[in-house]
């Protein structure tokens, strides 16, 4: 019965662990097609001239009010010519992708707090089970084995 169980938890990690992975390429894919155009490369320009501060809030900004053209801009062009780091894209892309698809940001937080609550109270049951049997998995099974051959010397 522990290993039926075992295998369960096993089978119930390993879907949350690919559901996770998925959401996670989901929501860092790059903005492909939006950054391209004499649109775009004036925004990335006007962005690129603010200060840092400034800079982050405008794109921050942009993203919170969905302005598509200019995420896209920023966020679908190379990282430099807007003048942010490849580090601040990927973090800016992940909010955008949030912001554009919350659906999917809260199926992954429900997802990874899933795998957590598995990780924190599944071995809680093992020990559970030991309580209420007596005795460790392994005594148990033992104990099965030798049922098992005192029975089969008694069939002839």
């Amino acid at each position: 019965m522990t290993a039926n169980l075992a295998k369960r938890f096993d089978s119930a990690t390993a879907g949350l662990t690919r559901v996770i992975e998925g959401l996670e390429r989901d929501l860092s894919q790059p903005i492909e097609g939006r950054g391209v155009g004499a649109m775009a490369g004036e925004i990335r320009a006007h962005v690129k001239a603010l200060d840092e501060g400034a800079r982050m809030g405008f794109i921050q900004k942009a993203i919170e009010a969905g302005d598509d053209r200019t995420c896209g801009a920023v966020l679908g062009g190379v990282p430099y010519l807007s003048g942010i780091t490849p580090q601040m894209q990927e973090i800016l892309l992940r909010l955008y992708h949030e912001k554009s698809n919350p659906r999917a940001a809260k199926q992954l937080r429900a997802a990874k707090a899933g795998l957590e609550l598995l990780g924190d109270r599944g071995p809680l049951i093992f020990k559970e089970m030991e309580k209420a049997v007596g005795a460790k998995q392994a005594k148990v099974q033992q104990l099965r084995a030798a049922k098992a051959a005192a029975e089969k010397s008694f069939v002839v």
